[in-house]
């Protein structure tokens, strides 16, 4: 017998069902749950199902990423820089170019795969980028976005020719572009530079973008950027290139048109630096352009300026070139601020215009701790009996030390049906506020500062000193502590001269004027205001008389602000014209002028430079005639 007939074949079922036969159950044999084939089958259909939308999710959506990141792998990535948007003045005239440079750019990958660095150190030295300039680099990189690093920006031809000349996979000599533009429009276009470790964290950026780092650069930096396109080299087994390809355009970024009169604003800057140059003054100045109808601005100057090129050395020069004074700067206001303490008293009833004060030159308040040492309160000059016409005209300061703060001790120098009780400081704070002093105005250049109100409570804070007459007295005629900025000086003008509205200065062009406070309930005041401001030009004894030589009718007023303890003068002026501004296309010009001599010698001539451009290139209406009428008549 063989060994398999011996041992037949054991079935496990047979001993399952004999094993459960011999305890007394009965086995029934039955066919597995049909629901388990189905579930069985839906959940392959399903897995099937996930694995076909993987795969065609990652052979179809993201084939061109792979694809992009396979040929980065092996070839060279190249980051195209996208041109930024062109900013325009308001009639489409760029105010800003972009110029095509060359620019230096590392592959760190390649500079580790071919051992190219004592290559490359020797390269890069002979444009100034030693080793340690090199590292610090590297370390601020971002490399996820492309594998290059902008290693230098604007080489000339020679220095790229010797660069492609050493032959160094890891350098890569690329087309570039660099912002170029007058020194008549830095402070307002700003400058750019390359992006900051913080840009590059806050807003996903590499350290080969270039974003706007002042002014309207900075402002709207996002939208004139573009987006930077990508080109490929590609490259056989020994590395070398066969053909470019772009993975994706530049994409340039959107233009910015602005309120600036281009043609304007280069002749403003030409004249302000001529003026300030030809009287040997070692500082600077600023000049705005003002639309008093809507807030446009015109112009805006600041000297002296700068070049792109010219930055790095720069930062730290004594005369604060990159400083926008015309934004940035606080000044004490001088006389500029006597209008609108007019206006306060003239509201609250405090004068009336024909009432008289006697400007003798000087004005003695007694001293009660040594009654033979009064005070004395100086006027720039003898004025006579005056009215406040005549005081705005002629810019007297006795009579504003009467109208802010009255003259409790000398009342036989009023005449008139007032007592002259003066203003005092919380009116002069409420008005000068109404006014918009001492807050922004929302330009939209970064950096605007506010100027600063005194009185008796913060002066108690800063200093533990009581407030006293004389402060009030030297606030009335814009010194003291009283600061402003000069956009707040020029649309408070503005608001006077258009009969009570407060615009925001703004210079992004908008066909919507945005009014920031309503002011015309004051409009009857104003108009007496400007009435002493017309007097300033056209009468004989006024501080502005050669405006009087305009081809329009105009008013004016100026300041000559002592500083630092009087060794210097900074003069203003501002004027507008023509005028009525209802009837014309008017403008009003203020123009600033540090370490000047006087207000009249300094600042004035610019203006009326200004005024009688604007007038031949922008109105040259031939029903405007010379006058000599006050604005009230």
């Amino acid at each position: 017998m063989k060994f398999k007939d011996r041992f037949h074949e054991i079935n496990f079922d047979e001993i399952t069902l004999d094993t459960e036969s011999s305890r007394g159950f009965s086995v029934t044999e039955r066919g597995l749950d049909g629901r388990i084939f189905i579930a069985i089958g839906g959940a392959a259909v399903v897995i099937a199902g996930l694995l076909f939308l993987r795969t065609g999710f990652l052979s179809v959506v993201k084939n061109k990423a792979y694809s992009e990141r396979a040929d980065a792998n092996i070839n060279k990535v190249i980051v195209e820089p996208a041109p930024r948007g062109i900013i325009l003045d308001r009639y489409g005239k760029p105010m800003v170019a972009n110029t095509p440079i060359l620019s230096v750019y590392l592959r760190p990958a390649e500079l580790i795969k071919q051992n190219e660095l004592s290559s490359v150190l020797e390269a890069l030295a002979k444009l100034g980028v030693d080793q340690r300039k090199l590292f610090a680099i590297l370390n601020q990189s971002n490399l996820q976005e492309s594998d290059t690093v902008l290693i230098k920006k604007d080489i000339s031809n020679a220095e790229a020719i010797g660069l492609k000349g050493m032959g160094l996979d890891s350098l890569i000599v690329a087309d570039d572009f660099k912002r170029v533009f007058s020194k008549a429009f830095s402070h307002v276009v700003g400058y750019t530079g390359l992006a900051t470790a913080e840009d590059v964290s806050k807003h996903g950026l590499s350290n080969s973008d270039t974003v706007g780092k002042t002014g309207l650069e900075a402002q709207f930096d996002e939208s004139l950027r573009g987006v930077n396109g990508r080109m490929i080299v590609r490259r056989n087994v020994k590395g070398e290139s066969l053909e470019e390809k772009s993975l994706t355009e530049p994409k340039i970024g959107s233009d910015l048109k602005t309120t600036i009169d281009a043609e304007l604003q280069e002749y403003f800057y030409k004249r302000l630096e001529k003026g300030i140059k030809d009287l040997d003054l070692r500082e600077g100045g600023a000049g705005i352009a003002f639309d008093p109808k809507n807030g446009e601005i015109l112009s805006l100057v600041s000297y002296p300026s700068f070049t792109l090129d010219e930055i790095p050395n720069l930062l730290n020069d004594p005369k604060t070139p990159i400083l926008n004074r015309a934004v940035m700067g606080k000044y004490a206001p001088a006389s500029t601020v006597k209008p609108f303490l007019a206006v306060a008293a003239l509201k609250e009833g405090i004068i009336k215009p024909t009432d008289l004060v006697y400007s003798s030159g000087v004005l003695e308040v007694p001293n009660p701790y040594h009654p033979d040492q009064p005070t004395l309160f100086p006027d720039w000059k003898p004025h006579g009996w005056i009215d406040l016409y005549a005081a705005l005209a002629r810019s007297s300061n006795i009579f504003f030390y009467a109208v802010g703060g009255g003259l409790p001790y000398n009342e036989d120098l009023i005449r008139g049906e007032s007592d002259f009780k003066g203003l005092g400081m919380p009116l002069i704070e409420k008005y000068l506020k109404l006014f918009g002093f001492n807050e922004k105005t929302g330009v939209e250049i970064p950096g605007e500062t506010t100027g600063f109100i005194p009185s008796p409570t913060t002066q108690k804070e800063r200093t533990g000193i009581a407030w006293r007459l004389g402060d009030t007295y030297h606030v009335s005629i814009g010194h003291g502590d009283l600061m402003i900025s000069l956009l707040e000086l020029v649309r408070g003008y503005a608001a006077i001269v258009n009969g009570g509205t407060l615009y925001r200065p703004h210079v992004v062009f908008n066909s919507v004027p945005e009014v920031a406070r309503d002011l015309t309930y004051l409009a009857p005041e104003m108009q007496t205001v400007l009435h002493g401001m017309s007097d300033a030009v056209y009468k004989s004894y006024g501080t502005c008389t050669s405006l009087a030589n305009l081809a329009y009718k105009s008013v004016a007023k100026t300041g000559s602000a002592s500083i630092l303890d009087n060794k210097k003068i900074n003069a203003i002026f501002v004027g507008c014209g023509p005028m009525p501004v209802e009837d014309y296309p008017s403008v009003c010009i203020l123009v600033l002028a540090e370490n000047a001599k006087t207000s009249t010698t300094n600042a004035v001539p610019i203006g009326h430079d200004v005024l009688d451009w604007y007038y031949k290139n922008r109105v040259n209406d031939s029903s405007i005639s010379k006058t000599s009428e006050t604005v009230s008549e």
